[in-house]
């Protein structure tokens, strides 16, 4: 058996293929460290990533394949916040307007449903 080779870019794929290939990787070689140099990032995030951890960081998401994430710019009358990352997609509010919810139970846009202040 051979060590494993530096890949000079990997294509882009989604978290749950890089997933499947982490621990594929894993029953192969028989360790995360060979695995972790093949990718060329380190040890804990190769075994957070098997888990299905998302990196949010650019570099990390850059060497695993990983899209970027999307930053929005907003403009006036517009629900959501300027500066919001997109990690899931949006929601339609019953009103017409799209949001990305802050919770998964969430239905209505802030606008329609505002958020409750601490007391």
């Amino acid at each position: 058996m051979t060590g494993p080779q530096l890949a000079p870019s990997m294509p882009v794929q989604t978290l749950d293929s890089l997933r499947q290939r982490a621990i594929s990787l894993y029953v192969q070689y028989g360790s995360w460290r060979r695995v972790a140099a093949l990718w060329g990032v380190s040890v804990g995030t190769v075994i957070r990533v098997a888990s299905g951890y998302e990196p949010k960081r650019t570099g990390l998401r850059a060497a695993l394949g990983l899209p970027p994430l999307v930053t929005l710019q907003t403009g006036p009358g517009v629900a959501i916040t300027s500066g919001a990352i997109l990690i899931t997609s949006s929601r339609t509010c019953p009103c017409g307007r799209s949001f990305i919810p802050n919770h998964p139970s969430r239905t209505h846009c802030p606008t329609c449903r505002p958020p409750r202040r601490r007391k």
